[in-house]
């Protein structure tokens, strides 16, 4: 299987079916998204529709919290002033105000940890090695033309959803028993046969490792400082998310209705996005390549929390 070290690139081949299981979509050629719309209208161009989705185009799990600190004070600072007029955008404009200083607090206080920075860029690792075994599944569903691998696929997207979920949601402990209990059922019986018919034993393996890093990191950073525990950070980290969300979501509904200045303010943000999500990409990056994290520009602080 050919090795590719550069996470989050998860690729599908859209132009025609597979003979062969495609054993892992980072090797494929066209970008799949995690948050899809529905399909472009004859009355859209893609530009337009990216512009529409702004809301959609916000992928949170790639963020880290000074990433979320980022993106939220560059929406701030965008559009702010221009929600703040409207009585609902007020109260909108204020949440993610609020949010945003809960997430710098939190952060603040994880940082005394200094075990803290290397939690959090293991579980960005932890995270890509699930996005890469979810969406190698997911293409095997009906992307490859071999009965018998997308009956496999299918089986085994099952398991993943069944143990996985929204465990995202549910913070950094629940996530670890998830991926513990997914390796267990991928590596046994009937579904490690599966695993082999598709060729993504060595990704579950791989998730293993790191799973097994992340646990050890985990360890040591709750002797040095067992009140940390608690994970407020992985609180402040989903009120913050649900801020970004619900402001965005506000930005899409006006703009759409045609609300003057809202059209610019939604190119704007949609710019923001990417300009954060590349910042994030390339440090998941150097994480998978064992390089050393960069100085942070003035808008993406050093600063870091798990």
């Amino acid at each position: 299987m050919k090795k590719n070290t550069k996470p989050g690139n998860f690729f599908l081949f859209v132009l025609s079916n597979f003979i062969e299981p495609i054993t892992d979509v980072r090797d494929q050629k066209a970008p799949v998204s995690g948050h899809r719309g529905p399909a472009l209208s004859r009355k859209h161009s893609a530009m337009e529709y990216r512009m529409m989705m702004v809301s959609r185009q916000f992928k949170w799990s790639l963020y880290s919290p000074n990433d979320l600190i980022d993106l939220g004070t560059r929406l701030s600072n965008i559009a702010g002033e221009k929600v703040m007029e409207d009585p609902n955008g007020e109260t909108t404009a204020k949440g993610l105000k609020a949010a945003l200083g809960n997430l710098v607090i939190a952060t603040e206080r994880d940082n005394s940890n200094p075990v803290t920075m290397k939690i959090h860029d293991m579980d960005l690792v932890r995270d890509n090695d699930l996005f890469v075994i979810r969406d190698t599944i997911k293409t095997n569903t009906h992307k490859v033309k071999k009965t018998e691998v997308r009956e496999a696929a299918k089986a085994l997207l099952a398991v993943y959803n069944r143990h996985i979920g929204d465990v995202d949601h549910r913070g950094l402990a629940a996530e670890s028993s998830a991926i513990k209990l997914l390796i267990e059922s991928l590596l046994s019986g009937e579904n490690k046969g599966k695993c082999e018919i598709l060729g993504i034993v060595p990704l579950v393996e791989e998730l293993g490792r790191t799973q097994a890093q992340f646990e050890a990191l985990y360890v040591e950073r709750v002797s040095l400082v067992p009140e940390l525990e608690k994970h407020t950070i992985t609180n402040a980290m989903q009120e913050t998310v649900n801020a970004v969300q619900a402001f965005l979501g506000f930005v899409d509904v006006m703009a759409t209705a045609g609300r003057d200045g809202y059209a610019e303010i939604r190119d704007k943000i949609s710019h923001s996005i990417t300009d954060v999500e590349t910042i994030a990409r390339a440090r998941i990056t150097r994480l998978r390549n064992g390089e050393p994290e960069q100085t942070a520009s003035p808008e993406q602080p050093v600063q870091k929390a798990a």
